[in-house]
């Protein structure tokens, strides 16, 4: 098992949940580009940066407009800010957002950070063998890509090896 952080934005009608596949800072915002991305109008393109070092996680504000309060204190842009599990975090003065440790188990191959819903990001990682060849496919909008998308995976990587067994 390895421990990772989940992240979850919450709004009144919906809840975003990202855990990421590696270790590593993590912008939340609106942008594509950002590793949490989360299509609410009110957070900025690039909102805030949550980092861990060392097991303690910080959060920053990346200038946003309608910034950042922990504690219900208003946090500095580009001031990195300590934060636990029990601390309130509240985007954009809207938007909560919760920071839990979750345990993924570890196993060699195929990785999927969470389960796929209508209308949310998944990401994901493939290995292959032992040359660490990484790949990540990013912004799947629907269930049905993503399993669309995962059986494909399946079945091709089962043809491969079905092809190496009978040589």
């Amino acid at each position: 098992m390895v421990t990772s952080i989940q992240l979850s934005i919450i709004t009144p009608s919906r809840v975003f949940t990202f855990v990421p596949i590696e270790d590593g800072p993590i912008t939340i915002g609106r942008s594509l580009n950002c590793e949490f991305s989360v299509p609410l109008e009110d957070i900025s393109r690039e909102h805030c940066l949550v980092e861990s070092d060392n097991g303690i996680v910080y959060i920053t504000d990346l200038k946003s407009k309608n910034g950042i309060w922990v504690n219900r204190e208003r946090i500095l842009p580009s001031v990195r800010t300590q934060i636990t599990n029990d601390c309130s975090i509240v985007l954009s003065n809207l938007y909560t957002l919760k920071i839990n440790e979750v345990d993924l188990p570890v196993r060699p191959g195929f990785v999927l950070n969470k389960v796929p819903r209508d209308s949310e990001t998944v990401s994901f990682q493939i290995e292959l063998s032992d040359n660490k060849i990484s790949r990540y496919f990013k912004k799947i909008k629907n269930h049905s890509e993503a399993i669309t998308m995962i059986v494909g995976f399946a079945l091709a990587l089962s043809f491969i090896i079905y092809q190496m067994l009978q040589k």
